[in-house]
């Protein structure tokens, strides 16, 4: 009989890598092995493997000496603590060039995630279905959100209207936001409230990748 799964006694940290772990895993997965050990799984991280066994050691007595864990049941026993099998609704508001590519993005569903319902404030979008999405106006976002019961959203919308929209988002039943819009949040951490928001700066990270590429004048 399989331990039960405790998630309140896994440290945050642990669950944060166990995200890293299934990528790594899916990787070897993919190559054909169906073993693998701590180290390996360390050193494609850049992590220790005393690190690595005693995250794996939450979700059970996985690892056998000079065998190695059996890729499989990891990846079945992490998605049981990290990924919900029910479908987990989310609110898009702002559907131009990123908010399409985001409509069309299948990791969502292989994630148990669907974008449920969209919302913009263009009147030509209003009102037409994007990969069988409905476009809503901006307006009806607190009523819709509270009718399919959403509680993540992303956000990918001009800078000029990111005020806006957090206002919008804050007096809505969503507690969690991705952030696609290219501007810092600090300025509105006044009227963000209680909404736990995680930045995502394409342009950002190009321009620190740029930094290191660059030869020194």
């Amino acid at each position: 009989m399989e331990n039960k799964i405790d998630k309140e006694d896994i440290p945050k940290g642990t669950i944060e890598r166990f995200l890293f772990y299934k990528k790594c895993l899916v990787i070897f997965k993919d190559t054909g092995k169906k073993q693998c050990s701590s180290s390996e799984i360390a050193k494609r991280l850049k992590l220790k493997p005393t690190l690595v066994r005693k995250d794996l050691s939450y979700i059970g007595p996985l690892g056998r000496r000079g065998i190695g864990y059996s890729i499989e049941k990891v990846l079945e026993r992490i998605n049981q603590v990290v990924y919900p099998k029910k479908e987990r609704p989310i609110a898009l508001i702002g559907v131009g060039n990123i908010g399409k590519l985001l409509l069309d993005y299948p990791r969502f569903k292989t994630h148990s995630f669907n974008i449920k319902v969209a919302f913009d404030k263009n009147r030509d979008l209003i009102g037409k279905t994007i990969d069988g999405v409905k476009i809503e106006s901006l307006k009806k976002l607190k009523k819709r959100v509270a009718e399919e019961g959403i509680r993540l959203g992303i956000i990918a919308v001009p800078p000029a209207e990111l005020k806006e929209v957090i206002g919008i988002v804050k007096d809505s039943d969503i507690e969690a936001i991705l952030n696609f819009t290219p501007c810092c949040l600090v300025p509105y951490e006044d009227i963000a409230g209680d909404l736990k928001i995680k930045n995502i700066d394409i342009a950002a990270e190009m321009d620190r990748l740029l930094y290191y590429t660059l030869e020194e004048e």
